[in-house]
């Protein structure tokens, strides 16, 4: 049996992501590992007697995913606990399956520390209209973000469980209600779970849209109203306001598709009340009635700027709506309530996200953004910034200056990072992140810390500047002296296919955040290492 399983495993083609169950006796085999090289990794078998041998060469560790499973009971403080720790340590990823049935999981979770969480069907199962599973769930998930694991969401049978999962932040899961088993699986994911997860992208993170386009949003909510030619007579359209009582707004475009405007009934109508009007007017082009200043937004418009729009609109704008176009062709109308709904969900969400001092987006928006730059494959720089000795500082001169001094840095990083495509966050205490193009995200910085060395100074009188400090209590409680506060910077260049997710973002700024601690006065250090997650062929071959 055992040499079954082990020409099984070498036969078997790997997927990258490939699950392989490791329990009490398979650990044991698969614990036998020997590094080649640097890059490569050798999977030796061997039997007790060394009956039978196979060799799997260049086997990428990140392929291969060792399934804890729940039937296998592997114990803590086992031989084969061991051995799976082993294969931890060596690079393989672990897989937990089975998480709420029983202490011993999640004492397997605290020792082993594996990448993936499978969360038992018992707590998913319903979830959906259960508080107490969803109240487990969420539990989970904030563990499961300190301990840097994924979470997977096991038996999902309906929509409606997906959807609160989802909703919940719960990246992955398996079910029924996603796909049945299949010896080949389909590689796309069924319309109505496409349907259900975009639903509730939207829902979770309106977020995401301030920070690129209205697009997804939009096509939800607009009205695609067919439009005219600005040559149509105006008795036409006249007659169309006659058979759709509801109709409010036409909207006007040329034979290339272009919007040209708006041609609304109410204000239709005040130009048509007086005798004869009508009569004179109806052979004419449409076009000679159209509003062309009206409220225009491009799909790819953020929500900044769907703000503005709304804040400048008049009366007269709010009755005739609002054209969406793509590159400037029409593709429906939007109504003004609408929009402002839309703007409304979205300064709400901000307000429970953002930091209370700075108003800064927070933890939730900072992983959002980061994510959805990973989703698109961009190329940007994540930069930690933190004040030398801050807590001292509070100390010493109280904590409503040090809130004078957050704000200042919150000040000139917005002055400063004031690009659409720069993010700023605060993260609470004097722990700045920031998202940024990679082109010139260095030199901005250092001019941010240039003009806090400069601005910082209005804090203290003349005597502290020209001793170039003050006296304070450390950690300890003892007196030391400690220099005027710097702004320092840690910064992580992310490429494309560089990391998974905003977690293992963390993981290394974390690293960053503390070489940055470990430095004395003003500095900026830039993680020149290059983060790229391989895409290595898997090669099988025979032993030798």
């Amino acid at each position: 049996m055992r040499a079954t399983a082990i020409r099984l495993f070498v036969e078997t083609p790997l997927n990258p992501g490939a699950a392989i169950g490791l329990g009490e006796a398979q650990s044991h085999y698969l614990a036998q590992v020997m590094r080649l090289g640097e890059g490569d990794t050798l999977l030796v078998f061997d039997g007790v007697h060394g009956e039978w041998r196979a060799r799997v060469a260049q086997l990428a560790r990140k392929l291969v995913v060792l399934e804890v499973l729940e039937i296998d009971d592997l114990q803590v403080d086992t031989r084969a606990f061991e051995e799976a720790q082993s294969l931890h340590a060596l690079g393989f990823a672990l897989a937990l399956d089975d998480l709420g049935q029983g202490f011993g999981r999640m004492r397997l979770w605290k020792r082993l520390q594996p990448r993936f969480l499978k969360i038992d069907r018992e707590f998913i199962d319903g979830l959906a209209d259960d508080a107490m599973k969803a109240a487990f769930v969420r539990s989970v998930l904030v563990m499961a973000e300190a301990s840097q694991s994924w979470v997977i969401a096991e038996g999902v049978e309906n929509l409606r469980d997906l959807k609160a999962l989802r909703l919940m932040g719960v990246a992955m899961a398996q079910g029924w209600a996603i796909a049945r088993p299949a010896a080949q699986p389909q590689p796309e994911l069924p319309d109505a779970v496409l349907q259900v997860l975009n639903e509730a992208l939207q829902q979770r993170s309106p977020l995401r849209a301030a920070q690129g386009s209205i697009e997804q949003a939009a096509l939800q909510l607009l009205r695609p109203i067919p439009s005219v030619s600005p040559q149509l007579r105006l008795e036409d359209v006249l007659r169309r306001f006659d058979t759709e009582p509801d109709l409010m707004s036409v909207p006007v475009a040329d034979a290339e598709g272009r919007a040209l405007g708006i041609i609304n009934r109410y204000v239709l109508a005040d130009r048509l009340w007086r005798p004869h009007v009508r009569d004179l007017l109806g052979n004419k082009p449409c076009a000679q009635v159209m509003s062309a200043d009206v409220l225009r937004l491009d799909l790819r418009a953020s929500l900044h700027q769907a703000n503005v729009l709304i804040a400048d609109a008049s009366y007269r704008h709010a009755t005739e709506g609002v054209l969406i176009t793509d590159n400037g062709r029409y593709r429906g109308l939007l109504l003004v309530g609408d929009l402002l709904r839309l703007v409304t969900e979205f300064q709400l969400q901000t307000a429970r996200y953002a930091n209370p001092l700075t108003l800064l987006p927070g933890n939730v928006p900072i992983d959002d953004h980061i994510d959805s730059l990973l989703e698109s494959s961009q190329d940007f720089v994540v930069a930690y910034g933190d004040l030398d000795h801050f807590k001292p500082f509070n100390d010493s001169f109280g904590y409503q200056m040090g809130d004078e001094v957050l704000l200042l840095v919150a000040d000139l990083l917005k002055g400063v990072f004031s690009g659409s495509a720069d993010f700023i966050g605060h993260v609470g205490g004097d722990d700045f992140v920031l998202v940024l193009p990679t082109a010139d995200a260095v030199p901005r910085l250092e001019q941010v810390q240039d003009r806090f060395d400069v601005e910082v100074l209005r804090f203290f009188d003349a005597q502290t500047i020209a001793a170039g400090g003050y006296a304070g209590e450390n950690r300890r409680g003892e007196a030391q002296f400690f220099s005027l506060p710097v702004l320092s910077f840690g910064v992580l260049r992310v490429p494309p296919r560089g990391f998974e997710s905003h977690r293992e973002v963390a993981a290394l700024l974390g690293e960053l955040k503390k070489q940055a601690k470990s430095q004395r006065g003003r500095h900026l250090f830039v993680d020149r290492r290059q983060h790229i997650v391989p895409l290595p062929q898997l090669a099988l071959q025979d032993s030798a």
